[in-house]
């Protein structure tokens, strides 16, 4: 609600523990995102586990035109965007490059 509260333009969010993004959080590790995803997602940032519920108000803060998704250590995978299918593809690029890297 907050970030509803705080950002107009977001109309849909999405948290989700897609496999390969998880074992990133589970490692405390960036998903390098390449520039196919950079230009859906724009950036990914992570924060440490407990964030979401200590403190709730780094996401809202926290979002900009910059960020398109952050990565909760040990938790889950925030993404959001105007709507829903574009918060669906942005959930979907992160978990891409992070299966592409996962499993090469």
């Amino acid at each position: 609600k907050l970030i509803y509260d705080s950002n107009p333009d977001i109309n849909a969010i999405i948290i989700s523990h897609p496999r390969y993004s998880m074992a990133y959080a589970a490692c405390c590790c960036d998903i390098p995102l390449d520039n196919q995803a950079k230009e859906k997602v724009r950036s990914l940032k992570r924060y440490p586990f407990g964030t979401t519920v200590m403190q709730p108000e780094l996401f809202a803060l926290g979002i900009d035109g910059c960020v398109g998704a952050f990565l909760i250590e040990n938790d889950c995978l925030i993404c959001y965007g105007r709507n829903t299918e574009e918060a669906v593809l942005v959930t979907r690029e992160i978990e891409r490059c992070a299966k592409q890297l996962t499993v090469m």
